[in-house]
């Protein structure tokens, strides 16, 4: 059975809300198995970024989304920094 993007309505608004939250586009939005994976794009320094990003998403209200690299390090771009919003029910 596939899944629809608008099976999960009130998980985007999650989405939208938190980059709303700490002032940050996504580059890249797309739909895995139980969330929505949100890509912010790439660092020459990864690990700082995704100290400040988490600290934004804390700061905003939301402790249980974590920040890390997400993607294949083999990939033409390598990893990018990124969440996911797992889905509402």
């Amino acid at each position: 059975m596939a899944i629809s993007r608008a099976a999960h309505p009130d998980t985007m608004e999650v989405v939208k809300a938190i980059l709303k939250e700490i002032g940050r586009k996504a580059q890249f939005i797309d739909l895995m198995t139980h969330s929505y994976r949100v890509k912010l794009g790439h660092s020459k320094d990864p690990a700082a970024s995704i100290a400040k990003i988490q600290a934004e998403i804390d700061a905003a209200g939301w402790p249980e989304i974590k920040v890390k690299l997400m993607g294949s390090k083999y990939a033409p771009f390598g990893q990018a920094i990124g969440f996911s919003v797992p889905f509402i029910d």
